[in-house]
Parts: structure tokens; sequence; C-alpha cells
């Protein structure tokens, strides 16, 4: 099976689509998966919308109940007059709410990054983990005295030899933080890995990532 073979057979498991009101605005998202599984919440970035995760999502319902939402102003959730980094945790636990879950892993892509770290500061109960792809993260002034002064205090490009490697930051002492590094790639380009990668890359990648929640969750 080649990459269009596997990311055409994705595309056949399509989700079932779901309306939450948050404060005014009703916002969309879908899910796949048995809901008695665990969950696992997708966030996406600046200018997309929970479409991003459909042929992804797929690979992850064996073991889990997958959520992606469509943020205020994105997709087929409504716009809103104005937004801030609080209407949107509100929306993200909203939806934990619809779906019943106390708490669940999270995955989020770029802008979603800096959205759910901010999410863990207001609902911390509700993330047992939280996987950062692409995003930028401010590092904590005792972090940042562990770099070189030549080093970005702002963003860090990290080496990891080796694959679904994890950088961990103890930003929320009740929420587990990393940013997953992809082997071999300085500075950290999710949409490039997934256009770049193989069927087998692909894979292996989906199922470090659940094993790896698996194990943080054991722990």
């Amino acid at each position: 099976m080649n990459n269009q073979e596997w990311f055409n057979e994705s595309l056949l498991s399509t989700p079932t689509e779901n309306f939450v009101e948050v404060e005014g605005a009703k916002i969309h998202y879908s899910t796949w998966g048995d809901s008695k599984n665990p969950g696992l919440f997708f966030i996406h970035g600046f200018s997309a919308n929970a479409h991003w995760w459909d042929f992804i999502a797929p690979a992850f319902t064996e073991d889990y109940c997958v959520v992606a939402i469509d943020l205020s102003g994105s997709g087929d959730s409504d716009h809103r007059e104005t937004y801030s980094q609080e209407i949107y945790a509100n929306e993200i636990k909203a939806v934990c709410d619809d779906m019943c879950w106390e708490s669940a892993d999270f995955i989020a892509h770029s802008m979603g990054g800096s959205i759910s770290l901010n999410a863990t500061s207001i609902y911390p109960e509700i993330f047992k983990s939280l996987y950062l792809l692409d995003s930028i993260v401010i590092l904590p002034p005792d972090k940042v005295r562990n770099y070189s002064s030549n080093r970005s205090m702002i963003r860090a490009d990290f080496i990891y030899e080796d694959e679904a490697s994890l950088f961990f930051y103890d930003i929320n002492p009740q929420a587990k933080i990393h940013v997953l590094g992809i082997p071999k790639i300085e500075c950290i380009d999710f949409n490039d890995f997934i256009r770049q990668a193989d069927q087998k890359t692909l894979l292996s990648f989906f199922e470090s990532v659940s094993l790896v929640i698996k194990k943080l969750n054991i722990e």
C-alpha cells in the first residue's frame, strides 16, 4: 500500500459530527471510535480546522475515542466578535464535558499548542498529558538558564536521535507537557513530516505516540 492508498483508506473512516454551545457560539467537533475508550483530543492550529486530523485520527481508534475540535472562528464552528485564550479554553472544556470526559490526552498543533498550554492553567484537571507539535513554547526563566546565550529564549530547536523522543517541560505540575521530536529534524515541522514520511514511518510514529501516552498514564 502506497502513501496515497493509505491516506485514502484513512479517510474512509468518517467521524461523527457534534456541536456544543459555548458562550453563545456553536462549537463543532468530530469524534472517531468507541466512546467507552479513553479520550484523545486533537487541537488544530491557526487557519486550520478539525478536518486536518481526518487522516490521522483513525490510527488511534483501536485504543482511544478521538475528538478533533473546530475552535470558534474555524471550520464549522460559529464566529465571534471577539476571541480570547480564555474563550478557547472554555470551548475545550465544554467539549470534554459534552463527551463526559473528566480528563483526556491532548495533541495540539502550532497555535493550538499555545492555546492548550494556557488551558492547562485554567482547567489543569482535564489534561492527563499534552503533546505539542510545531508549537512555540516560552520557557520559564529557570529553564532558559540551562541554555547558552546564543540560543533563542523564545523558541529552541532540538535534535532527537530516536523516534518519538520527548522533551519535557515541567510548566504545569498537574499536566504532563511534551514537545514531540522527529529524528534528525531540528526545527520540528509536523506538516513537512506528514508530507514526506512514508507509510511505515507514519504508522511507526502513531504507534510510538500511542505507546508513550499509555506509558505516561500508567506512571
